[in-house]
Order: structure tokens, then sequence, then C-alpha cells
């Protein structure tokens, strides 16, 4: 199992600039505009070069990334500097497991180069155009934007089994939040790498 995954996964490239990763979620349409490239980026890289996983289940409003032999699986991009990535909804994940035994997540694990002088931030609001309400809204309210990354260099990537045996390690995460449209975010999981290993690990 996971071997023909892990043979297109050593094909993801080992460096992408912001701007080029950008410009390649333009051109498939698909959250371009969203400022953390990384996490879109991996996700659309994964869909298009890993044939292996089917496009992803849903439960109620949310969906999985890919399926692959009936299990259940999402892609994150994480900062090495970071312990805790965040997954999917926890209503989700919940009667996921329940059906199916287990969740997989691919973790494509990143250095990351910051844009201390905001000139990547000016680009991509150049590119972006108008200003959405929810952009507006934070001016308003004088919140400082987050610094964008501009650069990742994939150090490794992890694939991790959640079941029922060990999901108690995960921790509840934005529950009350807010959606840019004002909706409540669905509380989600997090995750602490820490605490768990990975059932394969590839080395770049």
């Amino acid at each position: 199992m996971f071997e023909d995954i892990i043979e297109s996964l050593k094909t993801y490239p080992k460096i992408m600039d912001g701007k080029e990763a950008i410009l390649y979620l333009k051109e498939h349409n698909y959250n371009w505009k969203q400022m953390e490239w990384s996490g879109w980026f991996n996700e659309l890289w994964m869909q298009l070069n890993v044939p292996s996983i089917k496009k992803g289940r849903t439960y109620g409003r949310t969906k999985f990334d890919g399926l692959y032999n009936d299990f259940d699986i999402d892609f994150k991009a994480h900062d090495i500097e970071k312990d805790t990535v965040i997954c999917n909804d926890k209503n989700a994940m919940y009667e996921s497991i329940c059906q199916h035994g287990k969740i997989y997540l691919i973790v494509s694990i990143f250095k990351y180069d910051k844009d201390k002088d905001g000139e990547f931030k000016k680009w991509h609001d150049e590119l972006k155009g108008k200003k959405s309400s929810y952009v507006k809204k934070c001016e308003k309210l004088n919140k400082k934007s987050r610094i964008r990354k501009t650069k990742e260099y994939l150090q490794k990537i992890n694939i991790y089994e959640l079941n029922e045996n060990n999901l108690n390690i995960c921790n509840g995460f934005q529950k009350g939040f807010e959606n840019s449209g004002g909706s409540k975010r669905k509380e989600k999981l997090t995750l602490n790498l820490t605490k768990i290993e990975p059932i394969i690990e590839i080395i770049t």
C-alpha cells in the first residue's frame, strides 16, 4: 500500500517561489487570491500529480481532499518550525473514522522564506486588484496582516494515520471563530506532530 503514491510524491517540487505558485493557481483558477498560497498549491499539486488518489468524499458540507483505497485523505502544507497541523472538520473526521476505520494525512513539510519588506504582499495585492469587503473591514479595524511566505523549500513528506485508537491526541480549534463573510466556522481538530509517528516518511 502507498507504493504508487510514494513514487508520485517523490516528484514534488523541491523549491517553489511564491509568485510562481500563485500564478500557477491563477492559471488553474484555484484559490489564487488566498494569502496562504503554499497550502493551496500543495493541494492542487496533489490533485493533479498523484493519480492514485481520487476525488474526496463529502460529509455534510465538509469535503476531504482525496480518497485512496476507500480511505479519506487530507493534504497539508506544514511549517517545519511549528508542531501543530490544523486538520479537517471535527464531525466529518469522526464520521469518516466511524464508517471506514481510519483517515490519512499527507503532510508536506517545508522551510519558508518570509516577506520581511512587504514587497510580496504588495505584488499579490496588485495582482488581485479590487479589495474584498473582508480586507476593507480589516483595514477599518486596523488589523495587522500576517507576514506572507515568499518561497518554500521541501524537507520531507510524511503520511500519518488517524484512527479510533489515536484520535484522542487531537485537540479542538476555531470553535466560535467567524469566516470572512461573517458565518460561524465549524470546529476543526489539530494534531501535534510530536505526539504521533508517521507511517511513511519520504526524505527529499
